[in-house]
């Protein structure tokens, strides 16, 4: 199966990165290398995790972030990653601006 990044998808793992390397030299690397082993196994195993607001939500590791994506035919199309530690409404808000 085929994944492929929202252009908003890009945008909010480059926020990620750029607050993370304003915190430890590095650490920006590690978050990227995290999310994108994360959304690489999405060409296995999309169908894993939990739907919510009507996208699933899959939790990246060491990090408290989550990316958001959907399941079409033969793609898995990750619309966003976003800091789990935002207001629920802000995160809501998001994903329904995205539909």
């Amino acid at each position: 199966m085929t994944v492929k990044l929202h252009e908003q998808a890009r945008l909010d793992i480059k926020r990620g990165v750029a607050i993370y390397d304003a915190q430890s030299l590095g650490l920006g690397s590690y978050f990227q290398t995290m999310v994108i082993a994360a959304i690489d196994s999405l060409q296995f195993f999309p169908a894993l995790h939990p739907v919510i607001r009507g996208y699933r939500r899959m939790l990246i590791d060491k990090f408290p972030f989550a990316a958001y994506y959907k399941i079409y035919k033969d793609m898995v199309v990750v619309f966003s990653v976003l800091d789990t530690r935002m207001d629920p409404g802000t995160i809501n808000s998001r994903l329904d601006s995205l539909s």
